[in-house]
């Protein structure tokens, strides 16, 4: 992977993820993973408490955190689509190859 495609994919992926990364790096959680999921089942928060297997007022609480963290209430499909796509790259490890 040449040195502008690991950029593009550093600027798609930290910026909007930083406050969501930073936040799980200081206070070891998982809001990462639960906004991943959020995202992948369509904003549904039963299935997303049945996939990570926790309570669903958990996942509302860390649902408004992440919002909260990144201000954005992810009600906008492009804006859904970005933060899906940064959560692929970060979790799919694209920019340590």
């Amino acid at each position: 992977m040449c040195y502008s495609d690991q950029k593009l994919l550093l600027e798609m992926s930290e910026k909007p993820l930083k406050p969501i990364l930073d936040y799980d790096r200081e206070h070891n959680s998982d809001l990462l993973a639960t906004l991943r999921s959020y995202l992948y089942n369509d904003g549904s928060i039963k299935a997303v408490a049945d996939e990570m297997y926790i309570h669903k007022n958990t996942i509302v609480y860390r649902m408004n955190k992440i919002k909260e963290l990144i201000g954005n209430d992810l009600s906008d499909g492009q804006e859904r689509l970005a933060y899906y796509l940064a959560c692929m790259i970060v979790e799919n490890n694209f920019l340590q190859k």
